[in-house]
């Protein structure tokens, strides 16, 4: 008899950052004023600036990806397409909002008008105040420059005042939902947080994106301790009981793709003789993460799992799956060898969703 064995070489997810487009929901200013570039915030939060010039929200309007996109794809069809610049107007909501709640435009070049201020910043963030219409899409945010900054910790004073918004789903729905002008969903990471069970549980968006290992452990956020401000800046600070982490991880994250979908393999018995015909079950589970895998922009996307067969001696089988919005990832698969068939079962059709 001879022994083979079955494995799965990888399961990948190659994402990038994308730029938010819709129709409705157009963002809206509460006021005028001027808004400070995160290096200002640098001074008194220093760890937390240091986190946020390492996230994909800081490089939100320099990421080449977007770039691209935007002005290969995107601005050169605009001329005759009323609808495609409405589009450009939502992307620059969302990936230059600076930029463009000073002009109310999409943005035209890729170079900044103002040095600091082109991304999503620590001052923008922190003066959202809520969102248009009955649900959070398209970037349309409620925002103003503010001396006062909104965040989740209840201790008040002349530059900072408490928001339970911001620690809401909703808030990252503004701009991680959205749908184009022929009202097809480009982005529904909040949709599929809504109806995922970490919705029913109250597990925010910020629970794990914000928290300091990037997922729950144990099925619980764990957080940084310490003081905010930097030490004797404003005499003696009370150290904080969870910090929120600015690093936001994501598909671009080793952590948040390492153990995030589970793959089991089943076959009908351990050894096989020659000629046999051996049928491996693969069961692929999203158990980590509280939206579909892959999420965000549809087409920039993919899930690609690699499954090998092989003897002592050499590999006899492979197979490898590249997801798809129209294919299910489900039902038999046929592999490189006649005698051994894979099938793939998913604890939900399509793109994967948290149990």
């Amino acid at each position: 008899m001879r022994s083979v064995r079955i494995i799965m070489a990888a399961l990948f997810l190659a994402g990038f950052a994308t730029g938010a487009a819709g129709q409705e929901g157009w963002p809206a200013t509460a006021g005028t004023g001027t808004y400070a570039s995160s290096s200002m915030c640098q001074n008194c939060h220093q760890q937390i600036y240091d986190q946020h010039v390492q996230s994909m929200h800081y490089r939100s309007a320099s990421n080449p990806v977007f770039l691209a996109q935007y002005f290969k794809e995107l601005v050169p069809r605009m001329k005759n397409n009323a609808d495609l610049t409405a589009e450009a107007i939502q992307c620059t909501a969302c990936h230059n909002p600076i930029e463009f709640m000073q002009k109310g435009r999409y943005m035209e070049s890729p170079e900044p008008v103002q040095k600091g201020l082109r991304a999503v910043t620590c001052d923008f963030c922190h003066t959202i105040t809520g969102h248009r219409d009955s649900s959070p899409r398209n970037g349309n945010y409620i925002a103003a420059p503010d001396d006062q900054k909104s965040g989740p910790i209840r201790q008040e004073s002349w530059h900072y005042r408490y928001s339970r918004f911001v620690k809401a789903s909703e808030f990252c729905g503004i701009c991680h939902n959205a749908t184009n002008h022929h009202g097809l969903d480009v982005k529904s990471t909040y949709a599929e947080w809504k109806s995922s069970v970490y919705a029913q549980q109250k597990i925010e968006c910020q629970d794990c994106h914000m928290n300091r290992v990037g997922y729950l452990v144990g099925g619980k956020a764990e957080y940084d301790r310490g003081p905010l401000v930097a030490s004797g800046m404003f005499g003696k600070e009370r150290r904080q009981r969870r910090i929120f982490s600015h690093l936001f991880p994501g598909p671009h994250s080793f952590t948040q793709m390492e153990g995030a979908v589970d793959l089991t393999v089943k076959t009908e018995g351990d050894t096989y003789t020659p000629g046999q015909e051996i049928v491996a079950t693969i069961y692929v589970d999203n158990v980590r993460a509280g939206h579909k895998m892959p999420t965000g922009s549809a087409d920039l996307r993919t899930l690609w799992l690699d499954v090998r067969a092989f003897t002592r001696t050499a590999v006899v089988a492979e197979y490898r799956y590249v997801s798809s919005l129209s294919r299910p990832l489900s039902g038999p698969v046929v592999s490189s060898a006649p005698l051994v068939s894979f099938q793939l079962v998913s604890n939900r059709e399509n793109l994967l969703l948290p149990a």
